[in-house]
């Protein structure tokens, strides 16, 4: 088993120079990254126009820039940080709050899906040049491989990763006897897990609900199965199964009390996560093959139960949006009705939502700013000089990125 330690790299080699913990429109423009002598090369010299695309959005962000000297080729946003993958395999982390370094290390294999992201770790499912698939995780807070990380799955990964702080998550193609299940690797020791047998392939990724309790997983045989993440026993115990008419392919969207699942059946569903009624769904006139979104904020409210004079409780729930998008469009719902929001034929996926401002971009980058009942567009601005752009569903930020190593993060004031 091969052990290695994160490289750990100080804020003045990660970041441009000026640029460090502040909106770059309060710091020196367009200053080269080499400039304090950690790497080579010119400042992107489409960085500065995106900075001012940004800060001109209606909500007048504070943006901030780095560039990390390296030839991305993905970037992910999860619930604290940014993480972006080069070229070479390296995983750079920087704080959502003004994109300080955290730390960077670097993957055994290519990546074979975006990665998973537990309390403790961050989880990559990788596959090498001679079709194996390995497991990585590594500690979110230092970048340190975990203590039996890297580890070779017995099996060919047929989806993704979900995580808990103990527990990984991934759909298998099968042994040599076929069977198709979901499998797990214990992350303490990479030793594997407790199994769940589908009669249909797991290509969905499995989903983890916020809570770390429940593992959702989709399946081709039209099963959609919410199991307990600590199972014991060689039974798994299931909490519910509820049927589709349809393969599913797709991971679902899920929130604290509500989950999401578009099918091949045309239709979306909106779960109830706890017992697994369908409370609403939509037909959507084609099969749907693309994870939903869901963009929104955690709500609470203060309510009572009972009648006059009974005591008040505070109760946290989901507002928002979910999207869908198939061969008809965009469509976006009120996440807890299902109510008909708007159908666009041309938009691809929500891109960020803050306060009443929901953007949406096109195949083109083209970002669609919607705003009142409906949300209608009502200003298009081009993002066509990003190369990456993640979907922000947990706040009003916009991050975007360019392949040179430079990002930006537009972050409400």
């Amino acid at each position: 088993m091969t052990s290695r330690r994160a490289l750990l790299l100080p804020v003045a080699a990660v970041l441009v120079a000026g640029c460090a913990g502040r909106p770059v429109s309060d710091a020196p423009r367009a200053r080269a990254s080499g400039s304090d002598g950690a790497y080579a090369g010119a400042a992107n010299p489409m960085a500065e126009a995106g900075e001012r695309l940004l800060e001109g959005l209606p909500w007048s962000p504070d943006v901030y820039r780095v560039n990390l000297g390296a030839a991305l080729t993905q970037v992910y946003a999860m619930s604290e940080d940014i993480l972006a993958v080069d070229s070479t395999g390296k995983v750079y982390c920087l704080s959502r709050r003004e994109l300080s370094a955290k730390w960077v290390s670097s993957l055994r294999s290519p990546l074979s899906a975006p990665p998973a992201e537990s309390p403790t770790h961050y989880v990559f499912v990788e596959r090498d040049a001679a079709g194996a698939c390995w497991l990585e995780w590594f500690s979110k807070r230092s970048g340190a491989a975990g203590d039996r990380s890297p580890v070779r799955l017995p099996f060919s990964a047929s989806s993704g990763v979900a995580a808990t702080a103990g527990m990984a998550f991934v759909g298998s193609l099968g042994s040599s006897q076929n069977n198709k299940t979901l499998e797990t690797v214990n992350l303490a020791d990479g030793t594997p897990g407790w199994s769940y047998r589908t009669l249909g392939r797991v290509v969905a990724t499995p989903v983890v609900d916020p809570t770390g309790e429940v593992v959702l997983v989709a399946s081709e045989d039209r099963t959609f199965t919410s199991l307990p993440t600590r199972q014991s026993g060689l039974t798994p115990t299931v909490n519910w199964v509820s049927e589709t008419t349809a393969a599913n392919t797709c991971a679902p969207a899920v929130t604290k009390d509500w989950a999401f699942l578009g099918s091949d059946d045309n239709l979306l569903r909106g779960y109830d996560i706890h017992s697994g009624s369908v409370n609403w769904l939509k037909g959507l006139d084609a099969p749907i093959r693309k994870t939903p979104w869901v963009v929104g904020r955690a709500v609470t409210k203060t309510v009572t139960a009972g009648g006059e004079g009974a005591p008040a409780t505070k109760v946290e729930s989901f507002e928002g949006y979910v999207f869908a998008r198939n061969a008809t469009g965009l469509h976006c719902f009120v996440a807890t009705t299902g109510e008909d929001v708007f159908k666009d034929a041309g938009s691809e996926r929500p891109l960020m939502m803050h306060g009443d401002w929901v953007v949406t971009i096109d195949a083109q980058k083209t970002a669609q700013l919607r705003k009142g009942k409906g949300l209608p567009v009502v200003r298009t601005a081009d993002f066509g000089m990003f190369d990456f752009l993640p979907t922000n569903g947990r706040d009003g930020q916009v991050i975007a990125g360019y392949a040179d190593g430079t990002l930006l993060l537009a972050s409400p004031k």
